[in-house]
């Protein structure tokens, strides 16, 4: 997902690309993420990465991207971890999981379905989004 936080208002320094909150898009390449996610020699400032399917010969891992970038890697999140900008976070593990045990991840098509429904969610959401400066819903 590319700009899952809508961010409307930042820092100046922040370049942001206005991209439809919660657009997601599927590529099947690493260049086509590079593509994606990196504009200008610049990156999202946090980047969320998750393994959401999984099938035979194939691996979905899910990239949910700040919306804000910048060319700095220390002005990117989990910088002090080394790992910038990229999070790290767990699938969603079944009822009952302990460590150790085994389960079985999502196939493809029942992640892509979890986001497209993600995305009507998001833009309903961005649609009721309320303007800061006004008490009522943005028209």
């Amino acid at each position: 997902m590319l700009n899952e936080n809508g961010d409307l208002d930042c820092d100046p320094e922040f370049t942001v690309y206005h991209r439809e909150v919660g657009e997601f898009i599927i590529c099947e390449t690493d260049d086509e993420v590079v593509e994606s996610i990196f504009h200008e020699d610049k990156c999202p400032v946090w980047i969320d990465i998750a393994l959401t399917g999984a099938e035979k010969n194939r691996t979905m891992l899910s990239l949910s991207c700040s919306g804000r970038c910048h060319h700095d890697e220390k002005r990117m999140y989990y910088y002090k971890g080394g790992a910038q900008p990229f999070g790290i976070k767990s699938p969603t593990l079944p009822i009952g999981w302990k460590e150790g045990d085994k389960f079985k991840i999502g196939s493809f098509q029942k992640a892509i379905a979890f986001y497209e429904d993600q995305h009507e969610k998001m833009k309903t959401w961005q649609n009721q989004r309320v303007d800061p400066t006004r008490t009522t819903p943005v028209d």
